[in-house]
């Protein structure tokens, strides 16, 4: 049986003629999962942090100015540049910067056995 034929027997003539005169989308694509953070729409657990971070932790108060690209486009070790970062932010973790945090250590230094009171000091060493 016609499908117009079928929707005549069941319903009245002006609603019959409403249903069958409603224009039908051409292209009907299959339902599917979006993830919007993703430009391929694949969810991911790394995407859904950084979506966390970025929109609901308010971390501003972490955020320093500065380029830090340029540490991380650097043509060194990984490690190295994330110790070049460590030191630019201040947050080697130093003994004097450990016992503050409330780990019990010396704050002396490891190599001349003088009182550390802060990065200065480490700085010294280094060069």
């Amino acid at each position: 049986m016609e499908h117009s034929n079928l929707i005549h027997q069941l319903f009245s003539n002006v609603q019959a003629a409403d249903i069958l005169n409603t224009l039908l989308v051409p292209h009907i694509q299959a339902d599917r999962l979006i993830w919007k953070v993703e430009k391929n729409g694949i969810y991911f657990v790394k995407s859904a942090h950084r979506l966390c971070v970025q929109e609901l932790i308010d971390v501003s108060h972490l955020r320093r100015p500065g380029n830090w690209t340029v540490i991380w486009k650097l043509k060194a070790l990984p490690k190295i540049k994330n110790f070049i970062w460590r030191i630019c932010r201040g947050c080697l973790p130093t003994r004097a910067r450990l016992q503050a945090k409330g780990v019990q250590c010396p704050v002396n230094c490891v190599s001349c056995n003088a009182a550390v009171k802060d990065l200065v000091h480490v700085y010294g060493i280094l060069s």
